[in-house]
């Protein structure tokens, strides 16, 4: 993992962040990591533009970092949006990424000789497999236990269609005038948003505090 390293900007040279943008002024503090062979990285000091782990790394195990921050981004813009559907496909997403991750160490290691397998790297490598594939077996099991909702519609939905004497129709949506193929009764309905709060958490309690630790 790189070495962060926090300075003062000098009046040399213009430095910007690589997370927000901003110019970080003479004076300021900053913070910054290089790669062998790559260009030095900028970051201000603004708490949300520390470096993560994944940006600290390279290679496979960098990408392990990523799937570990994106679990708890997943959760984070899961508690603000209460979008279930948008959840469950973005730890779907997670899962397969998982498994590719999973098969290239698994090529790895079987691409390496049998002593190195039975040595130190091959150990090393063996042990980032089964914890991808623990984290995997997790992270499934936890998608199909999940208590969603069933997404059934509210059939006491209001129609919010106005009709001829200007106010709204108010027909429930199980009305038989709106199931019987009335044309002039063809209208859309608005259910009244339900705060799901409760049971965002209780499905969030059971991901937020997965990881892969494979180092």
């Amino acid at each position: 993992m790189a070495r962060i390293v926090i300075k003062t900007k000098s009046t040399r040279g213009e430095y910007k962040c690589g997370h927000c943008g901003i110019q970080i002024q003479p004076g300021s503090q900053y913070k910054s990591w290089q790669f062998r062979n790559s260009a030095k990285q900028f970051r201000c000091m603004a708490p949300g533009c520390s470096p993560r782990a994944s940006e600290l790394t390279q290679g496979q195990i960098g990408r392990v970092y990523e799937l570990n921050e994106r679990i708890s981004d997943c959760c984070d813009d899961f508690r603000s949006d209460q979008e279930f559907d948008d959840f469950k496909s973005n730890l779907e997403s997670i899962k397969e990424d998982a498994e590719s991750l999973k098969d290239e160490f698994d090529e790895n290691y079987n691409n390496m000789p049998e002593s190195f397998q039975n040595g130190q790297n091959g150990e090393l490598v063996q042990g980032r497999v089964d914890a991808l594939e623990s984290f995997i077996d997790e992270l499934d099991s936890a998608i199909d236990n999940a208590d969603w909702p069933d997404g059934a519609e509210d059939e006491d939905a209001e129609c919010v269609v106005v009709d001829g004497s200007g106010g709204p129709c108010g027909m429930a949506k199980s009305d038989d005038r709106h199931t019987k193929g009335h044309e002039e009764f063809e209208h859309e309905f608005e259910a009244e948003e339900a705060d799901n709060s409760d049971l965002v958490e209780s499905i969030v309690g059971d991901f937020e505090s997965m990881s892969c630790d494979c180092d």
